[in-house]
């Protein structure tokens, strides 16, 4: 009969092909597995990596606040204040206009994040909160013009102020630090750390290193080209210094902005 030979010859088929069909789609369903853990071992690294990075910046958080209030307890007797937790976020945005100024996180006002708050890398000091939005915020790049810190150089125990170069584009620095004593011994490579004295950001947060120095116009100061701690060019995790609740958002001062 036709259709007994045509039903044979299909059994036939489907008893030679059954094992490599099976192989077939035991060879798939071990992809779809393998490419299911690739991404959940992607995921947790990359929690990991963040957790790992917020550890290291609180212990140096932690060592400059001990230091300081050292310093503090032995010439004033005062007891520094510093409050707050490390919130990791990623980058996702970043402006390609003005790559160097700003870029964007992925979290916002859902998560405690205010405008003015301090953004750093695990290498150093990144930034500061510009614009805040529910669940994205915008942080301007101490490369900007218009960020402004209150740094100290380490080596000498001096202060000055570090802003913005703003010129990436036509070669200039980064960034530069001035109002140095005119009389100090700055030198190429002198570590900068944050010095806390201006409210926004806190004391002891690596900003850069000392490259050329000069006397300024006045002849009263010298300023120094400043290469930033932290990679601007290469940021995917940074962290934003929450206020612990209850606590005082940093204010708006002169080193955070000079709007």
């Amino acid at each position: 009969m036709p259709g007994s030979t045509a039903d044979r010859m299909n059994a036939s088929f489907r008893d030679a092909f059954s094992p490599f069909l099976s192989l077939v789609s035991e060879s798939s369903a071990l992809l779809r597995a393998s490419f299911q853990s690739a991404g959940r071992l992607t995921a947790e690294n990359r929690r990991l990596e963040a957790e790992l990075g917020r550890m290291r910046l609180e212990l140096d958080r932690l060592a400059a606040v001990e230091e300081e209030n050292r310093e503090l307890r032995s010439q004033l007797g005062l007891v520094a204040r510093q409050s707050g937790r490390l919130l990791a976020a990623e980058v996702v945005v970043r402006d390609l206009n003005t790559w160097w100024r700003t870029i964007r996180i992925n979290k916002g006002q859902i998560d405690g994040v205010a405008r003015n708050l301090p953004v750093m890398s695990v290498d150093g000091l990144v930034g500061r909160v510009a614009e805040v939005s529910a669940f994205t915020s915008d942080v301007l790049l101490m490369l900007d013009p218009d960020c402004r810190v209150s740094a100290r150089l380490a080596r000498l125990k001096a202060f000055g102020i570090v802003e913005g170069g703003g010129d990436l584009a036509r070669g200039g620095a980064p960034c530069r630090m001035t109002y140095i004593g005119k009389d100090l011994d700055v030198r190429e490579g002198d570590e900068i750390f944050t010095s806390g004295l201006g409210g926004v950001f806190p004391a002891g947060l690596r900003v850069g290193q000392v490259g050329a120095v000069a006397l300024d116009r006045s002849g009263l100061f010298q300023h120094a080209d400043v290469m930033p701690a932290a990679d601007m060019g290469r940021l995917r995790i940074v962290y934003v210094l929450v206020p612990s609740p209850g606590g005082a958002a940093p204010r708006l001062e002169r080193e955070g902005a000079r709007r």
